[in-house]
């Protein structure tokens, strides 16, 4: 999968924009505001790939210190070249592992993640694995914010939305980027990946309460926003 995110790296910022018609800038913005920070206080974005919704952070929020991680060195090669373009001195980008996390436990107020939390569902083990690392660097009581696709509850939207990710996904990406099979995977995982109640239902069996979720598209987008509680 490495391999794979790296060969679409060059043109992922562009074959997203034109996939979503230009709204995934504003679902991650609507992330952003629902951070609240503390003073002096630390946001994690993982599978920050080219680093979107890390830059809308680090620049609404200067005086945090945000992290990226990422498994993919091309998209982190991108996302670099993209911060030092901005000039953002309080992010902080690493290439990781997002179930191995290379920080203390307690660390982060919000821990975030847009567009890649369906890539770590294809094995049940590793997403617990992701769930556990996320757990363990909130402060009791942070919040873990996620925007990801999910399923419309209506039959004909959904059967409409899958044909556009099993169909329209892989020609847009391959159109512009020169490379099909990143893209064929991605409509695959769109169509395969939870419903809302199967989202909030793993989340509360790993430790995490459902605190509020957003809707955009018709259920085919969804922001979910889950708060740390103490593991028993």
């Amino acid at each position: 999968m490495r391999e794979m995110f790296d060969s679409a790296s060059k043109k992922y910022v562009l074959s997203n924009t034109v996939l979503t018609f230009g709204m995934d800038g504003v679902w991650r913005r609507r992330v952003v505001e629902e951070i609240r920070p503390k003073p002096g206080g630390k946001i994690l974005d993982i599978c920050t790939g080219t680093g979107d919704l890390a830059f809308l952070i680090a620049r609404r929020f200067p005086e945090q210190n945000v992290y990226g991680i990422d498994y993919s060195p091309k998209m982190l090669s991108v996302a670099r070249d993209r911060a030092k373009a901005l000039g953002l001195g309080n992010l902080v980008l690493l290439e990781g592992d997002s179930s191995r996390l290379p920080f203390v436990n307690g660390s982060f107020d919000y821990v975030t993640v847009s567009f890649g939390f369906r890539n770590l569902s294809y094995s049940q083990d590793i997403l617990k694995a992701v769930l556990r690392e996320v757990h363990g660097v909130l402060n009791t009581g942070g919040r873990f914010i996620i925007i990801e696709s999910s399923q419309p509850s209506g039959v004909f939207i959904r059967k409409v939305f899958h044909v556009y990710a099993r169909t329209i996904v892989p020609f847009v990406g391959s159109l512009f980027s020169g490379r099909r099979e990143p893209y064929a995977y991605l409509g695959g995982s769109m169509i395969k990946f939870y419903e809302k109640p199967r989202l909030v239902a793993f989340l509360r069996e790993n430790g995490f309460r459902e605190e509020k979720n957003v809707l955009f598209m018709f259920g085919a987008i969804l922001l979910s926003i889950f708060v740390k509680e103490p593991k028993c």
